[in-house]
């Protein structure tokens, strides 16, 4: 997991953004074990999205994730199109 770092926000205090529980309801631990429940422990990409607690198993190749992303309505075959 890549950290990240807030440059802007509206809130009036710091909010640490890996804290998954804080900002989905939803802790690490969670996370690994919908991961390893979806793909069956399979190695391969996987995707999660936190905030709908949604979990997907993409495959092993990278050209699978865009499939994926495609697949659930997030970018295009040809950007220009």
């Amino acid at each position: 997991m890549k950290a990240s770092k807030l440059f802007y926000s509206k809130l009036p205090f710091a909010v640490n953004l890996n804290d998954f529980e804080l900002l989905y309801g939803i802790t690490k631990q969670q996370v690994a074990i919908e991961l390893f429940r979806i793909g069956g422990g399979k190695p391969g990409y996987y995707l999660a999205n936190l905030r709908g607690k949604r979990f997907y198993y993409c495959g092993n190749a990278p050209e699978n994730v865009k499939a994926k992303l495609q697949e659930l309505g997030i970018g295009r075959k040809d950007p220009m199109d």
